[in-house]
């Protein structure tokens, strides 16, 4: 019984000491990881209407990092245009640079955090694609991609976010946004029931 009761004590001791050495292992991996950064969506619009020149898309972007902002360098916006009709002519414009945004243009949101309004009418996205009337209607978008540059140099983008970041309730960050052509609805035809 004494035998027994040696060979369990020391059976434990060792199991203990051998699993002290394994958080060396868990602190090793964890010195390793890296944290990234977002552009949460505060507000954002999806349309354009097609028949006003002068709607808009206007989007609001609260940048977190781990060290709250203060790794924001800058914000590259980029646009492309996706022709969603269905006729033979497919016009797809491919995605280039339109815009940084630096430090100086953001402001503070209510959390303490860089906060990015950034606005676009639909006739600046037609000018910056070099659309032409009747290249365009009802269901293609326009697309525009956000790049966060942090002061270390590392970018974050829809390219490089997981499904958590770019579709999750808690980070908002998708990045890219697709704004679609749209027509107002016809006024509905009111109906007088008092006779």
């Amino acid at each position: 019984m004494r035998k027994s009761i040696h060979s369990l004590l020391l059976l434990s001791f060792l199991t203990v000491f051998n699993g002290c050495e394994s958080e060396k292992v868990i602190d090793d991996v964890f010195d390793g990881i890296t944290r990234g950064a977002i552009l949460r969506t505060i507000n954002a619009t999806k349309t354009y209407n097609l028949e006003d020149t002068s709607s808009v898309f206007r989007v609001q972007l609260e940048e977190s990092d781990h060290e709250d902002g203060t790794l924001l360098s800058e914000v590259n916006l980029y646009i492309s245009f996706s022709d969603k009709s269905e006729t033979e002519k497919d016009l797809e414009v491919e995605e280039f640079f339109m815009d940084t945004f630096t430090t100086s243009s953001f402001g503070l949101s209510e959390n303490g955090l860089p906060l990015l309004d950034v606005s676009v009418s639909l006739k600046e996205a037609i000018e910056a694609t070099k659309l032409k009337e009747g290249e365009f209607v009802e269901g293609d978008q326009f697309i525009f991609r956000f790049e966060l540059v942090l002061t270390d140099g590392r970018t974050f983008s829809s390219g490089n976010a997981n499904s958590t970041v770019t579709g999750g309730s808690f980070f908002r960050s998708p990045f890219r946004y697709a704004v679609t052509l749209t027509l107002p609805s016809p006024p509905s035809e009111s109906i007088n029931y008092n006779r």
